[in-house]
């Protein structure tokens, strides 16, 4: 007998307010700046085609998914008066790099998916005591 497997269809949201030194910026006031947009992550074309999108002016630099920066690194990255990344590279790069940037990501589940995949996961997690058998 086959097993039933449920299919969520989602997609990834960027936010458009960042997390920086100073606080929450507003992505369009980025536009006056010249930026660095780092990444070290295994696909980073979603994120550049975003911030393409949302008319942003920056120069990417692009190194491998968990990618160990180097002195040399941090001194090509610090050269830029902003900088702007990802949450996962912002924790790794806070205290090396000055006016760090990072943008949020989300996944967004379509249609009714959020409400099942929710009510899989409760009954999952749901100690055995307590089973709906």
């Amino acid at each position: 007998m086959g097993v039933t497997v449920p299919v969520f269809f989602a997609y990834l949201a960027y936010s458009k307010e960042l997390i920086g030194p100073k606080g929450k910026v507003a992505l369009d006031d980025l536009r006056k700046h010249k930026i660095a947009v780092v990444t070290g992550i295994a696909n980073p074309k979603p994120l550049i085609s975003y911030l393409q999108d949302a008319s942003l002016g920056f120069e990417h630099l692009d190194y491998p998914d968990h990618h160990h920066f180097t002195s040399k690194d941090l001194e090509k990255i610090q050269a830029y008066p902003l900088v702007l990344t990802t949450e996962k590279d912002y924790v790794r790069l806070s205290g090396k790099v000055e006016n760090l940037h990072a943008i949020g990501v989300k996944h967004v589940i379509l249609d009714k998916g959020k409400e099942q995949l929710t009510t899989l996961l409760n009954a999952y997690l749901r100690p055995p005591s307590q089973s709906l058998n």
